[in-house]
């Protein structure tokens, strides 16, 4: 124990005379740098007392041409001044451009009527060489910032709310008063009728007026603003009215059927024509952008009643020598020679089917025989009534099958073609009367 005892002091004694001489080492070197550096600084002294003036006259000169060389620089250089990154023009100095901007900003607030406040740490400024440029005046830097499409401005922004959320600027305003205006127009460009009783009036969508950023340019007019919200085809806000509306209603006349065996199957006589009622309504009626989207009868009053039409429907079963109301051609095969209009001064009534004598003539329609003899220059002629107001004529027959009374079908022979009465050759003068006068045939065939 003893041992380790003294082997610990003898040690740190050790320890302690390594500091000490370490210690004296570095008093030893800062001694002698002092003693260099006061050495050092002593000659400069004396070298720069014995060429005091020589240095003076050297520093002045550097002076010198460094003056003369910036203002070279100067004179021969300018500066570029831009606008969010898009160059403008370019100056002699930049507070050119600076002292400008006070102006600038007043005069496009009040054209445009919205805060405009161009920023002078938005100007950014680029030194370029003068050669070949133009500078611009004061009053060229102002109208060039005038007349800047992409300035940034303050606006009101009309949002509505989507259905994932999110709101869509659909109007951009200069003020909030004006976008309160413009919705408020909104509103007014679907309630027409002041006379109506409206009990609630407002947007269908979350619609919000909101402080946005943007460019001067993205700003609307109050009237381009309002009809981009009311387009027809694309309305941007939803106007619901809700409102208890009067009018004068039709009620439209019903149609009553009633068959009869006076009339054949598939024919209609119309023994009381119909007409429309009216009444008074007061209903509580919901619209969207002006068109009714619900409507709930609130009280009523009849002013004429509407008058039933009726219409008699035959169930007789059809004759086949009743008309169909459909014509077809007299002749089988033919060749038209002569059709109808006015030719040599005079109407010519029908259609002149060319064809050999002796070709079948067959009844066009189904009717009643009110004709089959000679009749003056139609030679002989045969007639039936369709008893419906048509008469269909066959005129220059070399024969005749049929008797005045006879009933025919459409489509059975009635006589045959000739060149009898006043004819020039073989065929069938074809007619139609209506109510007594001559149609153009091929309008009914």
């Amino acid at each position: 124990m003893k041992n380790i005892l003294n082997w610990a002091v003898l040690w740190g004694a050790r320890v302690v005379n390594g500091f000490d001489n370490t210690l004296d080492k570095f008093a030893r070197q800062r001694a002698i740098w002092l003693y260099h550096a006061s050495h050092s600084i002593h000659h400069l002294r004396d070298w720069i007392a014995e060429r005091k003036r020589p240095i003076i006259k050297h520093m002045a000169g550097i002076a010198l041409v460094t003056t003369m060389l910036m203002g070279t620089i100067n004179y021969f250089s300018c500066y570029e001044y831009s606008y969010n990154g898009r160059e403008i023009g370019y100056v002699k100095t930049q507070d050119d451009v600076i002292r400008i901007l006070n102006i600038a900003n007043k005069a496009l607030s009040e054209e445009h009527n919205s805060k405009i406040n161009i920023q002078a740490d938005s100007i950014q400024f680029h030194k370029v060489p003068k050669i070949g440029k133009s500078l611009d005046t004061e009053d060229q830097v102002l109208k060039k910032f005038t007349y800047m499409s992409d300035i940034k401005a303050k606006g009101y922004a009309i949002t509505v709310e989507e259905k994932d959320g999110k709101n869509q600027v659909v109007a951009l305003l200069n003020s909030k008063k004006m976008a309160k205006e413009v919705l408020a127009d909104v509103k007014e460009h679907y309630l027409t009728d002041d006379e109506k009783n409206y009990q609630s009036i407002k947007f269908k969508e979350k619609v919000k007026v909101v402080e946005h950023d943007t460019t001067l340019t993205a700003i609307d007019s109050k009237i381009a603003a309002l009809k981009r919200l009311t387009a027809a085809d694309r309305p941007l806000i939803t106007v619901i009215s809700v409102g208890d509306e009067t009018n004068v209603v039709t009620i439209p006349y019903e149609t009553e059927e009633q068959k009869t065996d006076e009339l054949y199957i598939g024919d209609q006589k119309v023994v009381q024509e119909g007409s429309d009622g009216r009444k008074v309504v007061t209903a509580k009626v919901t619209r969207e952008n002006g068109k009714v989207v619900d409507e709930k009868e609130l009280s009523s009053k009849i002013l004429v009643e509407p008058t039933k039409k009726i219409i008699l429907a035959g169930s007789a079963e059809r004759p086949k020598t009743a008309a169909t109301g459909k014509f077809v051609y007299p002749l089988g095969r033919f060749r038209l020679s002569s059709g109808f209009g006015y030719r040599w001064g005079r109407l010519h009534e029908g259609l002149d089917l060319a064809a050999p004598t002796g070709t079948p003539i067959m009844a066009a329609d189904g009717g009643r025989i009110i004709r089959a003899s000679n009749f003056g220059a139609y030679g002989l002629c045969i007639e039936i009534d369709h008893e419906n107001g048509k008469v269909t004529r066959y005129a220059h027959c070399s024969s005749v099958d049929v008797a005045v009374g006879d009933r025919v079908y459409q489509g059975q022979v009635i006589g045959a073609v000739g060149n009898t009465g006043r004819s020039y050759g073989s065929h069938c003068h074809f007619e139609i009367r209506i109510n007594g006068a001559a149609v153009d045939p091929q309008d009914y065939l």
